[in-house]
């Protein structure tokens, strides 16, 4: 199945709320800081962090999701996959790091003690989230398509499309299937001459009569 206009957007607006589920942690605890007065030392490292987070898998999701439409024969599926993928990343990028940091103080002052800010801390379980949340989705998709595995494409034919590659990227038919290309005018011209004798086709002789 080959994605349309219309899917293709849906692809980026679905990448865009998957960047925005990453950064809504830092930009709440920046907002809610701002709010009561108290400006965090590292609010600027999260949010960057996370922002960069955002983007890479913002461009993996976009990019799954379209790899998976093209194999895919139904594209509720993998809709479903995607959602499916979504939940986990929002669950764990707000509850996991609210548990790991409400639930391991001890190994958090112990990191900072140590020198490593709470930015690393965060980091880490934002990966671990995004980690989660691509095995969700690739394990669904897996589960309802079974017979139609993703094939991953060059990042050129998900931007322009397969149909709107240049003919001369594309390899020779030929070279693909083996077969001879067919011979050009001017070299049928000079076969068909040289089948034909030196005095012409009058000069061939008639055959003998029988005796």
């Amino acid at each position: 199945m080959r994605p349309g206009p219309l899917a293709k957007g849906l692809a980026v607006a679905y990448a865009l709320v998957d960047a925005g589920v990453i950064v809504a942690p830092a930009i709440a605890v920046r907002a809610t800081g701002a709010r009561v007065g108290i400006e965090g030392e590292y609010d600027v490292d999260l949010l960057m962090a996370s922002l960069a987070i955002g983007i890479v898998h913002g461009v993996i999701a976009w990019r799954r999701l379209v790899d998976e439409e093209r194999a895919a024969e139904r594209a509720v599926d993998v809709w479903l996959a995607s959602i499916d993928a979504l939940v986990v990343l929002a669950f764990c990028s707000t509850f996991l790091i609210t548990g790991v940091l409400l639930g391991f103080t001890d190994i958090h002052a112990l990191l900072a003690a140590r020198g490593a800010p709470v930015v690393v801390l965060w980091t880490g379980v934002a990966i671990v989230a995004v980690v989660l949340a691509e095995l969700t989705g690739h394990l669904v998709y897996r589960w309802l398509e079974p017979e139609h595995p993703v094939q991953h494409h060059h990042l050129l034919e998900v931007l322009v499309g397969e149909e709107d590659l240049d003919e001369a990227d594309r390899p020779d038919a030929s070279e693909e299937t083996g077969a001879r290309p067919p011979l050009s005018s001017t070299a049928g011209d000079e076969v068909a001459r040289d089948a034909v004798p030196a005095g012409g086709p009058d000069a061939v002789s008639p055959p003998r009569p029988p005796a």
